[in-house]
């Protein structure tokens, strides 16, 4: 877990910009103190939760969501089959540009909430998708393991 922690940031080290990203479940998100907000940061991104200084896993409204205008949303997939709570048929979250221009990352829910060696797999599959110019293609994740739409 150091060694690809290591060669992540070392990957990451020199970015000229890190995108701003929102995790959103449900009206759920992960500000600071979680292991989302780790994830983030550590894939070269900027935790919008953390940005608007929530702490811990918190409810947050579709209005916050929109205020804060995401560039990316970082979406959980769990279960193969989540046609009806998926952001694109939220009412309102369907119009976040991030949404209309399929800007949304889907990491396996095991990858971005548990305490384990799969943490370092969710950020290098977040840090793939967010600077793909930093990834050869030979070190991509196998297809199924990620998707940028949903």
């Amino acid at each position: 877990m150091r060694s690809r922690r290591a060669e992540l940031a070392r990957q990451l080290a020199d970015l000229p910009r890190r995108p701003r990203v929102l995790y959103w479940t449900a009206g759920f998100t992960s500000g600071r103190t979680t292991t989302t907000d780790d994830i983030i940061r550590e894939a070269g991104g900027v935790n919008v939760a953390a940005e608007l200084g929530l702490i811990g896993p918190v409810e947050i409204s579709p209005e916050q969501v929109i205020a804060t205008d995401p560039e990316y949303i970082l979406l959980a997939r769990w279960s193969a089959d989540e046609r009806d709570s998926r952001i694109e048929n939220h009412p309102l979250l369907r119009e976040l540009p991030a949404v209309r221009e399929k800007r949304c990352l889907v990491i396996e829910g095991r990858y971005l909430s548990t305490v384990s060696q799969h943490v370092v797999a969710g950020a290098e599959q977040l840090a793939r998708q967010l600077h793909p110019d930093r990834f050869r293609s030979a070190d991509s994740p196998p297809p199924a393991a990620t998707t940028r739409a949903r």
